[in-house]
């Protein structure tokens, strides 16, 4: 038994490794691919779609605003340019939303339901996240955000 732990331990590692690579870069290096109007994204490390840890900048236009969803994946997000609304489930139904600046930071933990909006300003974030990940878009006919 404890030699197939060894190996899965150092499968694992292996694995991890492959599409987590050591890097150095500017911002202006960055390869941005647009995912959505008004939404681009720029991998920086790892693989989103993949099991292991991935590293991305996403920009949101200013107006940019997401649908109430949860993502099945864990993730740290930092407010890196602009301000940005994020709102999660609050008491009574209705949503709490607070807006974060430059250095600001949120989480979101697995099946966490929330929704981002660039409200004011253009912004760019850069997500640190344990994939792979995917979004759940909740009901349409939640009470507006």
């Amino acid at each position: 038994m404890k030699k197939y732990l060894i190996l899965l331990i150092f499968l694992s590692e292996f694995l991890y490794a492959e599409s987590f690579d050591a890097i150095r870069m500017e911002g202006s290096e960055f390869t941005w691919k647009k995912v959505a109007q008004g939404v681009w994204v720029a991998n920086i490390t790892g693989d989103d779609d993949a099991e292991g840890m991935y590293v991305q900048r996403v920009k949101l236009e200013k107006g940019q605003k997401s649908d109430r969803h949860y993502h099945h994946d864990v993730k740290v997000v930092t407010v890196l340019s602009g301000s940005i609304v994020v709102g999660f489930p609050g008491e009574n139904g209705e949503w709490d939303v607070k807006k974060l600046g430059v250095g600001g930071v949120y989480t979101e933990p697995r099946n966490q339901p929330h929704f981002v909006w660039a409200k004011d300003e253009d912004v760019v974030v850069q997500v640190v996240g344990y994939g792979p990940t995917s979004k759940t878009s909740l009901d349409s006919s939640d009470s507006k955000h």
